[in-house]
C-alpha cells in the first residue's frame, strides 16, 4: 500500500511539473512569435535614396542609403516608411524605394 501511495505522489508531481514546463514553453513560443511578427524587415531597391528626418519631400536629408541595404520598418504614414538601419539611425524613406521581406 505504501508503494502505491509513493507511485501516486511521483506521478502527480511529475504531471504538475510537466504542465508547468508546457505552459512556460507556450509562453516563450508566443512571445517569440509576436517579436518576429512585429519586426518588419525590408531591402532598399533604389540605387541611391535620401533618408529624411520627416515624412515630406522638403524635409532635411539626414543620410543616404544605397541599393541592397537591409532596414527595419518601424512605422508607415501615407507613402512614407519610418526605418531604422543596423547602426541605430532612424529616418523616413519613400515606400516605393524599399521592398518588405515576407517572413512567412
Amino acid at each position: 500500500m505504501a508503494i502505491l501511495r509513493l507511485k501516486k505522489r511521483i506521478y502527480f508531481t511529475t504531471s504538475v511539473l510537466s504542465f508547468i514546463v508546457f505552459i512556460f514553453s507556450v509562453f516563450i513560443t508566443y512571445h517569440q512569435y509576436k517579436q518576429t511578427k512585429n519586426k518588419k524587415e525590408a531591402i532598399v531597391f533604389a540605387e541611391k535614396t535620401a533618408v529624411r528626418n520627416a515624412p515630406t519631400l522638403n524635409a532635411e536629408a539626414i543620410f543616404t542609403l544605397h541599393e541592397g541595404t537591409k532596414v527595419v520598418v518601424l512605422d508607415t504614414i501615407d507613402n512614407w516608411k519610418k526605418i531604422k538601419i543596423a547602426d541605430g539611425k532612424e529616418g523616413w524613406i519613400i515606400a516605393d524605394e524599399i521592398k518588405l521581406l515576407n517572413n512567412f
